[in-house]
């Protein structure tokens, strides 16, 4: 895994600025960031708003435009990796619980491993970027053990205390990961 680009986008911002009124608490999906990137609210630099300080200028403007998205279909693993080779990443939601409702860690997650399980019908509230994949990654990683061997490599915008350095593994066989999609494809300096 990889360590965190210093001067990537700012998640913060997105959480604070798209439009939806929510809290950062509330969660969110991926029609709030599509909504908050094709707007050309930003995205903005991490270094001019760092995620978790509770505070978020209003001041900042979009440091590129984004100008094509596209959608991959639902769990199509294929599409998603080709997608990451050629793109970089993919916008993917999930249903994300660390904790259950007495504070407990979740059956989901197994942080000695940064693997990530769930299986059920909870509706997402979380994004997560996939950056890469394992086919051969090990179901014996995680604490809910899917069907199989694989998952993808996530980036989270918690920063890097969580997982590794802001990475963890999410099984193919997750309820939610690879359901919703979304690739940006062409974007564009600011003066286009």
């Amino acid at each position: 895994l990889m360590p965190m680009n210093e001067y990537d986008f700012s998640e913060d911002h997105m959480t604070w600025h798209n439009g939806y009124n929510l809290s950062q608490a509330e969660g969110g999906e991926y029609n709030m960031s599509m909504a908050y990137l094709s707007s050309w609210k930003g995205p903005v630099y991490e270094i001019d708003d760092p995620y978790g300080d509770g505070e978020s200028p209003d001041d900042l403007t979009s440091v590129v435009h984004v100008q094509e998205m596209q959608i991959i279909a639902s769990k199509d693993l294929d599409g998603i990796k080709r997608a990451v080779f050629l793109y970089g990443g993919v916008q993917s939601s999930l249903y994300m619980s660390l904790h259950d409702s007495y504070g407990n860690d979740s059956v989901s997650y197994n942080s000695e491993n940064s693997a990530y399980c769930y299986i059920g019908k909870e509706k997402a509230n979380h994004d997560v970027v996939i950056v890469g994949w394992d086919d051969s990654y090990s179901a014996d990683n995680f604490s809910t053990r899917p069907d199989g061997d694989g998952a993808f490599i996530c980036v989270n915008s918690w920063g890097d205390e969580f997982g590794e350095d802001g990475y963890f593994y999410v099984s193919y066989y997750d309820s939610g990961i690879g359901v919703h999609n979304i690739v940006y494809t062409k974007i564009e300096s600011t003066d286009n």
